[in-house]
């Protein structure tokens, strides 16, 4: 599996979870965390890359309690709106990284 479809495979994945599961926003964005992190970056594209790792970094950048993680409690202290820009930025990668690979092999 390339690069790319590893990432629309964790990118799809946090979209769909953040469609279906009966929570609140804040809540959606902090399980969705562990898919947009992608660990397999070598063929995705620097402005994939970049952006992804703008997102990482705005979603743990309070690391002021180590026991309950840098997720939680940076997105605990996000306003509403900070919320609904982040979740919507997984969802523009992740129609970015669909676009590049096409339709021909989803």
């Amino acid at each position: 599996m390339s690069d790319l479809a590893y990432a629309w495979e964790k990118l799809n994945a946090a979209v769909d979870f953040m469609a279906v599961i009966d929570a609140p926003p804040r809540k959606r964005l902090e399980e969705c965390c562990t898919s947009i992190f992608i660990q397999q970056q070598h063929d995705i594209p620097e402005e994939i890359k970049e952006r992804l790792q703008m997102l990482q970094d705005k979603l743990t950048e309070d690391k002021s309690d180590p026991k309950t993680g840098p997720i939680p409690t940076t997105i605990r202290r996000m306003s509403d709106t900070d919320i609904s820009e982040c979740i919507h930025e997984i969802v523009s990668i992740y129609d970015a990284v669909t676009r590049m690979r096409g339709t021909s092999d989803l």
